[in-house]
């Protein structure tokens, strides 16, 4: 059996799945960009290249970014699925909603607060006996 830590790691693995895919769409966008728009200056005003010698050094790179961002998106997807069916599987629908609206919305404790209409102590209380309600699949891999 997880400990409340293990177990909270485990849920916040879906978010930071979710921030790998991020960060990887960015740096295709930043790889792109610099390839489209050679006219982007520097502050002495003069040109930058994009950094490849030739057309066929981009695509490879370009390539090679975005088969990591289909894998990673792919990995948070089934992250998830499997957060999202863990939460699911808890029998009280306040503690399920609490739940995803940290893990998997990303709320802080004063929105969720808010959201739900709790006082701040009473929803780290809840989460508390969320986490304890909480059985994590078999798959899972911290």
């Amino acid at each position: 059996m997880l400990s409340k830590e293990e177990k909270k790691e485990y849920l916040r693995s879906y978010r930071a799945a979710q921030k790998e895919v991020e960060i990887l769409e960015e740096a295709i966008k930043g790889l792109r960009d610099q390839e489209i728009n050679p006219a982007l200056r520097q502050p002495d005003g003069m040109p930058k290249g994009s950094g490849f010698h030739d057309l066929s050094d981009y695509a490879a790179r370009l390539d090679g970014l975005e088969r990591e961002w289909q894998a990673k998106k792919w990995e948070a997807v089934d992250r998830y699925h499997r957060v999202m069916t863990d939460i699911l599987a808890i029998s009280d629908e306040t503690e399920r909603r609490l739940l995803q609206y940290r893990y998997i919305n990303g709320y802080t404790w004063e929105q969720i607060a808010d959201s739900m209409m709790y006082s701040y102590r009473w929803i780290l209380k809840l989460h508390g006996r969320a986490l304890e309600h909480l059985r994590v699949s078999e798959k899972c891999s911290l």
